[in-house]
């Protein structure tokens, strides 16, 4: 285990989005407050839905917000596939840094031997969900169910290194030619996040925090791993309403 801290000051000192500090000012002229809020109140029906965390944000600024019984702006909530933004982020880092380029053959170790055909898979085919690598997944069309397990579930709960599995894979597509909605690809892209850190001499499992939620004054993410330390963001992450709302700033 590593003890990942933040580098940002108390957010109570800060301004919103940098700390929680919200301005005194009413909604903005150009919002409709009685519309705003009915969308707030929309967002909670039926009570069967169980929305946790609403917050609404117009040009940058905090313009609304509710939550569900027992949650509060800062309380860690499961986000499932919306991590697989937070892959694509980290790795957008390394490449804004010159670790990767986008249209670069993938760099996966077991993908290396002579006559593999997986090494001609580019990173972008990898980020938009068209490596062609082969998985048993539930959104599938072709999916039938015939009581083994799906590997897309398992990357979650396999116990397995999750980069390891992912990558040895067998090849069912040429790359760039089918997209399927599969959480292989997501794997393979934090298994670079993983390599391209490491590569650069940095502490992975606080990279997330110091290279991308401490820009953007987020203080609750927390990103599960499997038993390996491999970040399992491909929808294993906790993060609470506001945090998840300055990422979508940021974006």
């Amino acid at each position: 285990p590593v003890a990942v801290k933040s580098t940002l000051p108390d957010p109570q000192r800060q301004s919103w989005p940098m700390g929680d500090v919200l301005p005194a000012t009413p909604v903005p002229k150009e919002i409709d407050a009685a519309k705003l809020r009915a969308a707030i109140a929309a967002a909670f029906k039926p009570e069967t839905g169980h929305t946790a965390a609403f917050v609404v944000t117009w040009r940058g600024q905090l313009v609304g917000e509710r939550y569900g019984k027992g949650i509060t702006a800062t309380t860690p909530l499961e986000s499932w596939s919306m991590g697989k933004s937070i892959s694509a982020t980290l790795i957008g880092i390394l490449m804004q840094r010159g670790v990767y380029d986008l249209w670069q053959k993938a760099p996966i170790p077991e993908w290396q031997q002579p006559g593999d055909r997986r090494a001609e898979i580019r990173i972008a085919d990898i980020l938009r969900m068209s490596s062609g690598i082969r998985i048993r997944a539930p959104l599938d069309p072709d999916y039938q169910d015939n009581g083994t397990y799906p590997d897309h579930t398992y990357l979650y709960t396999g116990g397995v290194n999750t980069f390891h599995y992912a990558a040895t894979r067998p090849q069912q597509w040429p790359p760039n030619t089918v997209g399927r909605y599969r959480n292989t690809d997501p794997v393979l892209i934090n298994y670079l996040v993983r390599l391209g850190v490491e590569k650069s001499g940095e502490e992975y499992l606080s990279f997330p925090q110091r290279a991308l939620f401490d820009k953007v004054g987020g203080r609750t993410m927390v990103l599960e791993t499997d038993a390996f330390g491999n970040f399992l963001t491909q929808g294993y992450e906790l993060g609470s309403g506001r945090d998840w709302a300055r990422l979508g700033n940021l974006y």
